[in-house]
């Protein structure tokens, strides 16, 4: 797969070294080059692979199952248009497989900071115990030798056979080199257990009438995750609005998608959608969550379904009705039911969004019920 540098440049290689990893499982590895370290260039010689033999003070194993958020190499010795790839290693019995590769170019510009950042084009999962490792061509900076790297941070050197590609095994032509560091990082997302619940409201809504959609998302994880969701809006709802309480929502023909950048743990955020029905009937709204890796997808979905009735009968339970529009340059009046589920600036938004300023109604100005309040 292509990957694509977020950093404004990219790293060569095409000899398999392993990669790093951190703490928490968090990040991994390393790509700042040790004190008085010596750069060792990636070989030109396909299909090599640096296998790691002890991890000293900077592990290289994933501890827990995650997905690659991106991955980042040193290019400020690397040389423009030199390739440079993360190769994920999977134990196999006695022998190691590639579980996956992503591959980017060196620019020509280089990064202020000579850290080139990737962002995989497709998820690259990493099981507990993968190791990450870099393959890298002639012109790019594979890792560093002594310096102040300990002795007890070692890398060995195997061939990938029969390429550097998924599937291929990994198997080991040179012995360790001790006070070896690789040139390379990956920030991993850890697997998440997101939950999705949908309501829809109010109870029974006229047709023309406005009504609300909604969706909670909660994460459920111990770990804050990016969520993307979209909501298949059946044919027969207009979309007049949508609105994400913690990211923002984009509308193309019945399907809205929203992106919420970091949902902490614990923490649950509303979806809005506000739709106008033409026509009286059941309108099943389905929404679905996206994080980037879930540890039970089953409740990544929810369904709720509206209830139009004719628009001449009288609605109970209220809705969301713009009334005619007014003199006054606050917007038109709108009569809006409490929006369940949703903190009270999602509900400003929503008015914003429909050009509405809220209004306190005593009296029914028509034959549909007003909820109390706003």
């Amino acid at each position: 797969m292509r990957a694509r540098w977020t950093a404004t440049t990219v790293v060569t290689a095409t000899a398999l070294v392993v990669l790093s990893a951190s703490a928490e499982g968090r990040t991994l590895g390393s790509t700042q080059r040790p004190a008085g370290a010596d750069e060792v260039r990636c070989p030109s010689i396909p299909n090599l692979v640096g296998i790691p033999a002890a991890e000293g003070d900077i592990s290289w194993t994933a501890p827990a199952r995650a997905v690659v958020g991106s991955w980042s190499t040193n290019v400020s010795e690397a040389a423009a248009g030199a390739s440079m790839s993360l190769v994920v290693l999977r134990a196999a019995g006695d022998a190691m497989t590639i579980a996956a590769v992503d591959t980017a170019t060196v620019p020509a510009q280089m990064p202020a900071d000579g850290i080139a950042t990737v962002k995989p084009d497709v998820p690259i999962v990493m099981e507990p115990g993968d190791r990450l490792a870099v393959a890298g061509g002639d012109g790019a900076t594979c890792g560093w030798q002594h310096g102040s790297i300990p002795v007890e941070q070692q890398a060995a050197v195997g061939e990938a056979v029969p390429a550097l590609a998924a599937g291929a095994t990994v198997r080991e032509t040179i012995a360790p080199e001790p006070a070896a560091q690789l040139n390379i990082s990956a920030d991993l997302v850890e697997q998440t257990d997101v939950r999705v619940t949908a309501a829809a409201g109010p109870r029974l809504v006229a047709s023309g009438t406005l009504a609300q959609l909604t969706a909670t998302i909660t994460n459920a994880g111990a770990a804050p995750a990016p969520v993307s969701v979209t909501d298949a809006v059946p044919a027969g709802l207009r979309i007049e609005t949508a609105v994400a309480g913690g990211g923002s929502c984009s509308v193309l023909g019945q399907q809205v998608t929203c992106a919420i950048p970091s949902l902490a743990p614990g923490a649950s955020d509303p979806i809005v959608v506000v739709v106008t029905p033409s026509s009286a009937g059941g309108f099943v709204n389905t929404v679905t969550a996206m994080p980037p890796l879930e540890a039970t997808p089953i409740d990544n979905t929810a369904s709720a379904t509206l209830t139009v009735a004719d628009a001449e009968l009288p609605v109970q339970g209220g809705g969301i009705r713009v009334v005619e529009p007014g003199v006054r340059a606050a917007g038109r009046r709108c009569v809006v039911p409490r929006l369940r589920g949703a903190p009270v600036a999602v509900a400003r938004d929503v008015l914003s969004r429909l050009g509405c300023r809220p209004v306190v109604v005593r009296r029914p100005p028509s034959r549909t019920r007003i909820p109390r309040g706003l």
